[in-house]
């Protein structure tokens, strides 16, 4: 059985390695990368891969394929530690505009991006 977990576990490591892998590719300039919601300047070893929606929306049974789609690379965006631990299980738009309130998101134009380069919200 311990084999199993580690193995499993490995896989996801693999899994999150390849879609951090992706989200340089796609979106790395002179070694960094842009927070999705702050747009604070990251260097590409630095930051986190949040779920958009997050995964307590995809909420079904297990063995369906709705649950894997929160882990998708259209529901995955490039984050820093501190906005994806503040936005948590939140939908977006509601950390997005609660955040602006308190002046911890700047209030200005919003376009954010998933990994793979499909847009997933633009906010004015």
């Amino acid at each position: 059985m311990a084999n199993k977990k580690h193995r499993k576990k490995a896989l996801k490591s693999r899994q999150v390695k390849q879609k951090k892998k992706l989200a340089i590719e796609n979106y790395c300039i002179d070694d960094h990368v842009l927070c999705a919601y702050c747009l604070t300047p990251l260097h590409f070893t630095k930051f986190t891969l949040d779920h958009f929606l997050p995964k307590a929306f995809f909420n079904c049974s297990p063995g369906h394929g709705e649950r894997r789609l929160a882990h998708h690379n259209n529901n995955l965006v490039i984050s820093c530690e501190l906005c994806n631990e503040i936005k948590s299980d939140r939908q977006p738009e509601e950390f997005i505009l609660t955040s602006r309130k308190k002046g911890i998101l700047p209030d200005q134009p919003l376009q954010i991006y998933s990994i793979d380069k499909t847009l997933l919200l633009s906010i004015e």
